[in-house]
């Protein structure tokens, strides 16, 4: 849905991806992901976020 560079490097960033689960009860999560890399480390660091809290985390 929306990726936001964070950093030098074009692969670092904050992505918010829309999770297809053909199970009703849970399609209204998304994927909150942050992913890093510099010479030393890399990493991905990711959380399983509902859409009703994410709008109140957009809207202030």
């Amino acid at each position: 849905m929306a990726h936001i560079a964070n950093g030098r490097d074009t692969g670092n960033g904050i992505s918010l991806i829309r999770v297809n689960i053909t199970n009703s009860s849970q399609s209204n999560m998304l994927i909150l992901q942050e992913s890093y890399t510099d010479q030393t480390t890399s990493f991905v660091i990711y959380a399983l976020v509902d859409i009703v809290t994410m709008n109140v985390v957009l809207n202030g």
